[in-house]
């Protein structure tokens, strides 16, 4: 199912597949924002959750990540599809380093 907003104020239109919808029907269909992949990390206002691909492991690898992750001292949750979920910039980071990573795209505090 493809979600797409266009336009904004009177002008928006909500489209599902393509299809032109209410604005209710459009928010009835979306998943809940914790799960909706797009941007998110480090801002100038905060922070959200963020479950990353690039770091994440093999569906039948995630309780063998979990372990790892808190043997490291950095205990992360990682959804069913194999992503960790890190909760703050800081535990992003304190993950990285745990396992000699870095993060090319990070800011100042990264």
């Amino acid at each position: 199912m493809r979600l797409v907003i266009r336009g904004h104020g009177d002008r928006t239109q909500y489209l599902i597949d393509g299809r032109p919808v209410s604005k209710e029907e459009f928010d009835a269909a979306c998943p809940p924002a914790a799960e909706v992949d797009g941007p998110a990390g480090a801002s100038l206002v905060g922070w959200k959750p963020l479950a990353s691909r690039a770091l994440g492991v093999h569906p039948d690898q995630v309780a063998e990540a979990t372990e790892s992750a808190r043997a490291k001292g950095v205990p992360t949750e990682f959804r069913p599809d194999g992503r960790p979920v890190f909760t703050c910039r800081s535990h992003r980071k304190r993950y990285l380093r745990a396992y000699g990573l870095h993060d090319n795209d990070g800011g100042y505090g990264d």
